[in-house]
């Protein structure tokens, strides 16, 4: 049977899981506003 520490560590390797999938949105949200900005800027400048 494996230890109690072994355990808490597979629990927080599976939560890491989750936290990438929940922070996903805002990472590509964040992303997707400033490649929008960008465009915005050299449509400007031409």
């Amino acid at each position: 049977m494996p230890g109690s520490s072994f355990i808490y560590f597979m629990y927080g390797v599976h939560a890491l899981q989750y936290v990438n999938s929940a922070s996903n949105f805002i990472l590509y949200g964040l992303l997707n506003r400033q490649v929008i900005l960008s465009s915005f800027a050299q449509c400007s400048l031409q």
